[in-house]
């Protein structure tokens, strides 16, 4: 019976979407631009504010503010979840089943992409503002047991075709040589075309016990830099993920952990360090730790020593904010008093990488005590 109920599910929405591709392809055909942003906008509604997100954000390879546009993909969720349980932190795969993404027809999934990237595309050429595609979906853009060659090279192709200058997608450092082919192949359409691919790789610390015992990563130093070492060869854009905060480390261990993990990336040959503050996401192994009181997150006045910190070592960074998908349960904090104004201050940074009011920040008295 269950297995019916997903047959049909699948089916149904293969219909659909090619209905509402017809009825799309019928809509540019008479070029009714409104008409085409009333259907996109109900369409995205249909997944709740989830499925997409607008933000600017300091760029530090064009080092100017730019636009970026991130859909969050649905998918069939990351196989390192299903085979290993994931990395400790992630809620990112709860999310998947919550909606069912992984019953959706692939052609529904293209669907969704294709009307949505020429939305935004039309929006951003208009405003003539440099403006990236991010796709998010849980888990790894390359790996063809979670999307499809076919659905990557038909994103692609929208996205060839749109006015977005830059495509960024993740990976698991695993899937950079076992599909070599795949990524060399679209970054050679994107490179003809002027734009930018941007691949980011998922390493968190460059500490072994941190990253494999306590994330739970299950990534090697080696496999990482083999996999940078032949992005970089090949000409490709390359960014990597730092995370800031977890159980068992205390806020100094974090802050120096933090540090030595920005300078390893560096040293390996990635462009941009991507700086992500942890927040606690629901059902994961490290909720219920932080809900049993067994670890405090790391309060904001370790997060500015890390920005100052990194204002002086001069490679690129981008620091990513406090939200995130799932809806996070906590974040860093600090006392009611000064709390507003250092996450002020943090957004500012984060949009035009304006260090003289965090350089200028008097320290308050919480700073002595955890935050409190």
């Amino acid at each position: 019976m269950q297995k019916l109920k997903k047959n049909a599910y699948f089916y149904s929405s293969y219909f659909l979407s090619f209905l509402f591709e017809l009825f799309f392809n019928f809509l540019n055909l008479l070029r009714l631009e409104k008409t085409n942003y009333f259907f996109a906008n109900k369409l995205i509604s249909l997944f709740d504010d989830n499925i997409y997100l607008e933000r600017e954000e300091y760029c530090p390879i064009k080092k100017q503010l730019v636009v970026n546009v991130i859909l969050a993909l649905p998918s069939r969720g990351c196989e390192y979840f299903f085979k290993n349980g994931g990395c400790a932190m992630c809620g990112f795969n709860n999310e998947i089943e919550k909606y069912k993404f992984n019953l959706i027809h692939p052609r529904a999934i293209d669907f969704f992409i294709r009307i949505s990237i020429d939305y935004f595309s039309l929006v951003y050429k208009k405003k003539n503002v440099y403006s990236i595609l991010s796709i998010f979906m849980a888990g790894s853009f390359l790996n063809t047991n979670e999307i499809s060659s076919k659905s990557q090279n038909r994103i692609v192709d929208y996205f060839l075709d749109s006015s977005f200058d830059k495509l960024f997608i993740e990976s698991r450092v695993e899937y950079i040589l076992k599909y070599e082919n795949n990524i060399l192949e679209y970054n050679q359409r994107i490179a003809k075309k002027s734009k930018q691919l941007e691949v980011s790789l998922g390493l968190e610390s460059s500490d072994e016990y941190i990253r494999n015992k306590i994330i739970k990563k299950g990534v090697s130093k080696k496999g990482f830099e083999s996999s940078v070492d032949f992005l970089k060869k090949n000409g490709i854009l390359i960014s990597a993920y730092v995370l800031v905060g977890g159980p068992y480390l205390s806020s100094e261990e974090v802050l120096h952990k933090s540090i030595e993990t920005v300078q390893y990336v560096w040293s390996s040959g990635v462009d941009v360090a991507n700086i992500e503050i942890y927040c606690v996401q629901d059902k994961t192994p490290w909720t219920e730790l932080y809900k049993k009181n067994q670890f405090e997150l790391v309060n904001l006045w370790i997060i500015i020593q890390l920005l100052k910190t990194l204002n002086g070592l001069g490679g690129q960074w981008r620091l990513g904010g406090f939200s995130d998908w799932p809806k996070p349960l906590a974040c860093p904090h600090s006392c009611d008093e000064c709390e507003e104004g250092i996450l002020g201050i943090i957004k500012d940074l984060r949009i035009n990488h304006n260090f003289k009011p965090l350089l200028e920040l008097d320290t308050c008295e919480c700073a002595n005590t955890g935050g409190k």
